[in-house]
């Protein structure tokens, strides 16, 4: 389990000296200078296991609950959400190697719903994304691999401040790669 308190650390203590500021914040964000502290308890847990020979299946785990706890100068955030932060990241995968062919592996990720903003007020929601690539050695030292994110081409939101953002759209990724000794 963890669990922390996080009282003037960089996500709730002012910029630094000498830091740039932006040059204005987006609507209905909180200025983090009046923020004393928040909580976040969360749990995560990962596992990997050979179900049988050269197949390996994976599985994480991270649960979270982190809270704005002591907000004086700014009561309207007391209790809320942090933002970009989600309840729950789930993720499961299967990496099978088949000698003298390729390894091949697939990895499924579920996040959940979050807020981008300190007010709750603008949701990302939850989304699913789907990873597939293969790897095939040549040598012992040269390895091509090709992959593939976002398989399904799964639109989600990553941003909505001050204009929507979408995370990675379907994309092909090919390569070679060279282990050195």
């Amino acid at each position: 389990a963890l669990a922390a308190k996080f009282k003037d650390s960089p996500a709730v203590a002012p910029a630094a000296k000498g830091a740039v500021a932006p040059a204005a914040a987006p609507a209905g964000s909180i200025n983090e200078d009046a923020v004393s502290a928040l909580v976040s308890l969360g749990y995560k847990r990962v596992e990997a296991f050979g179900a049988v020979a050269r197949v390996t299946l994976s599985a994480f785990a991270a649960f979270t609950s982190a809270h704005y706890t002591d907000t004086p100068k700014q009561p309207a955030i007391q209790d809320n959400r942090v933002p970009q932060v989600p309840r729950y990241s789930i993720g499961t995968g299967v990496i099978a190697e088949t000698p003298k062919v390729a390894t091949f592996s697939v990895q499924a990720r579920f996040v959940g719903a979050q807020y981008e903003d300190d007010l709750n007020t603008l949701v990302l929601d939850d989304y699913v994304v789907v990873d597939a690539s293969a790897s095939r050695p040549l040598t012992r030292a040269v390895h091509l691999f090709l992959g593939f994110e976002n398989l399904f081409d799964v639109e989600y939101d990553v941003a909505r401040t001050p204009v929507r953002s979408i995370g990675w759209p379907f994309t092909i990724r090919a390569g070679v790669r060279v282990f050195l000794p």
